[in-house]
């Protein structure tokens, strides 16, 4: 009776929410679709309310299924919801928590979220939060677990959070630093000893990483297919070259690359399966490094160079021979030498771009 009560103020498809759940989890009949339902709810406002209208409505609020997955991003005091949360049973089959921009935050927070079997934890913009509370949560059985991990500008986290993610944190493929400024060679050494399954790593930022630990890097992970390295302008060709050994990457952020030459980015031409290549600002490289990049990397979508003086016609005509099916993103601005580089110019010759403006 109580699921003919439910509310629907949206349309549900059948394809829509379709799930992957655990044996135990299934269930049969209005129950399984309850459960369906409360799926769609935020789970911060919603499922609260709902838990208080029948028995029936609470049992399934408490479905293990509802809390594989918590997003507090940008709330206020998640610090005080996490520690309500923690102690519910329901609670301890969470997998992925976000909390990204979430205020209230701390240590002691994060150190109740240790004993979880987290596979993600975003803790974006958490500035509260500090590197020994980074390093107990990882040292406890969440690292084991952890696949995702993401610190974007926590200027807390050092060279010992990276020391302790490659010990504890086997798992883990999806790794960002973003803006975690205080980051240093020392600690990019530690992530080459470890980390064996690591696909995505995230250095946006880091201006004290060097070129060297950065070879070493990535030459410890060649099965990377994310590499974001923007605005790490002291990085030099010995880096680029380094790539070479990077067959599978899909996208490369090198913008900002102030001392790369052609020599270092026809070295990437080797990385044959990029699709997102963000080459702007790289004041240095010309056609020369950059044709050669878009005759073997066919499979280019995205493209940026903008303000890079070097780019003549030469780079349209090369991905028109190589890239004309798949590129639909193209940012030419800036390159005073590519005359036809009027959007009306581009299509001409590359039919498929539809965005033309990556750096607003």
């Amino acid at each position: 009776q109580a699921f003919i009560l439910i509310p629907v103020f949206f349309t549900v498809e059948l394809n829509v929410i379709s799930m992957a759940v655990q044996a135990e989890d299934v269930l049969h009949g209005p129950a399984a679709a309850l459960l369906l339902v409360f799926t769609l709810l935020d789970k911060r406002v919603d499922i609260p309310r709902c838990a208080m209208v029948c028995k029936e409505w609470r049992k399934t609020c408490h479905n293990c299924t509802l809390w594989k997955s918590l997003s507090l991003a940008g709330t206020s005091e998640a610090g005080k919801r996490i520690s309500y949360f923690v102690a519910q049973s329901h609670f301890q089959a969470l997998k992925e928590l976000d909390l990204e921009f979430a205020q209230g935050v701390e240590d002691q927070h994060v150190r109740l979220l240790a004993s979880f079997g987290l596979e993600s934890l975003n803790l974006n913009a958490c500035q509260d939060v500090g590197e020994q509370a980074i390093i107990d949560l990882i040292k406890g059985p969440a690292g084991s677990t952890l696949r995702m991990l993401s610190f974007y500008w926590n200027l807390k986290v050092r060279d010992r959070t990276l020391k302790a993610i490659s010990e504890h944190c086997s798992q883990l493929t999806d790794l960002n630093f973003s803006g975690c400024k205080y980051i240093t060679d020392e600690g990019l050494h530690c992530l080459a000893a470890g980390l064996p399954k690591l696909l995505k790593l995230n250095l946006t930022r880091c201006p004290l990483v060097q070129s060297a630990a950065l070879e070493c890097c990535v030459a410890a992970h060649p099965s990377l297919t994310s590499l974001l390295l923007y605005a790490n302008a002291s990085l030099t060709d010995p880096a680029f070259q380094a790539m070479a050994v990077l067959t599978q990457l899909t996208h490369l952020d090198l913008c900002g690359m102030q001392f790369m030459t052609d020599e270092g980015l026809a070295a990437i031409a080797a990385c044959t399966q990029l699709s997102i290549l963000n080459l702007s600002w790289c004041v240095r490289i010309t056609d020369v490094g950059l044709c050669v990049v878009a005759e073997a990397c066919q499979c280019l979508s995205n493209l940026s160079v903008y303000g890079v003086r070097g780019v003549t016609d030469l780079l349209i005509q090369a991905l028109a021979r190589s890239c004309k099916a798949s590129l639909h993103t193209l940012d030419v601005r800036g390159c005073l030498g590519v005359q036809g580089r009027a959007p009306e110019d581009l299509l001409l010759s590359l039919p498929n771009i539809e965005c033309f403006i990556v750096h607003s």
